[in-house]
């Protein structure tokens, strides 16, 4: 759907698959139609975490993963952001999918676009030996992954339950104008806010940002400066609910959204991803 500093997918079912992605960034996920299974390693064990409909899950920086959408017109939201320089993705498979116990094959990537980048990855593991014998690649087997993994023991939360935790924190969100459902943890990059009203101020970010309508009308005024003119022009975009709209990063724009009250509330989810977080911590 959207493609520069973030990336937006909508991803359907049904799909499943064996292999798991490595990731060097955060991934955040909702689903919007349905229900889905994340397999992930956590702490080197298997887990298996249901992200049901309605539910957000934000999976920590170099978690692998493997995302199961056994349902039928299941859809989900998938976020995550372009690369760092040096930044590398990667695909592995174990003897096992079941079990997860030893490691089979995997191969580290450069990935500029994630669509195009897996497939030739997926090809050299269905031409490998490894396919066939199940016996592991000889240097995976001498020095194991290259990958370096997230490897922090109870760094997985578990998903939210949207709907319900806007009605517990409702009166927050009113009084504060916005609330983080995370905060911006180092292993997690994403900033995801439920902005209730704004004063229509221009700000501006260093990354891009999402704004997902869930309640209500709102409307996002972009600045848009015509650099051969050098005048300033506006860009008007009304969502109402289940609307969407992605600002870049380094534009200036506003967020107008009325309702003060529960009665007449409009509320906006706005999701940015910021690397810079994780990369200053390490």
């Amino acid at each position: 759907m959207f493609k520069n500093q973030l990336s937006i997918m909508f991803v359907g079912g049904p799909n499943t698959r064996e292999d798991f992605h490595l990731n060097p960034s955060s991934e955040l996920y909702y689903m919007m139609k349905g229900n889905m299974i994340l397999v992930v390693m956590d702490a080197g064990r298997r887990r298996e975490i249901p992200i049901r409909e309605g539910q957000i899950f934000c999976l920590p920086a170099g978690v692998p993963h493997s995302p199961q959408r056994p349902e039928k017109e299941s859809l989900g939201l998938v976020v995550e952001r372009k690369r760092y320089e040096g930044e590398l993705d990667g695909l592995r498979w174990y003897t096992e999918f079941e079990s997860c116990d030893e490691l089979l094959w995997e191969k580290l990537f450069q990935c500029h676009d994630l669509g195009k980048d897996l497939v030739p990855v997926v090809n050299a593991y269905k031409n490998s030996e490894q396919i066939e014998t199940r016996v592991p690649l000889p240097e995976l087997m001498a020095r194991g992954s290259k990958f370096k993994e997230n490897n922090s023991v109870g760094n997985i939360a578990d998903p939210i339950d949207l709907a319900p935790w806007i009605d517990a924190h409702l009166d927050t969100i009113i009084e504060k104008g916005s609330l983080d459902l995370y905060g911006i943890a180092p292993s997690l990059e994403f900033s995801v806010r439920v902005v209730a009203h704004s004063s229509g101020t221009t700000v501006k970010f260093p990354v891009d940002t999402w704004v997902y309508q869930l309640r209500g009308t709102c409307e996002v005024i972009v600045d848009t400066n015509a650099q051969e003119k050098g005048d300033a022009e506006e860009h008007h975009t009304p969502l109402l609910a289940g609307e969407c709209v992605t600002i870049p990063a380094h534009t200036p724009f506003q967020h107008i959204s009325k309702g003060k009250t529960q009665k007449d509330i409009a509320l906006s989810l706005v999701v940015q991803q910021h690397p810079q977080v994780r990369h200053n911590a390490n």
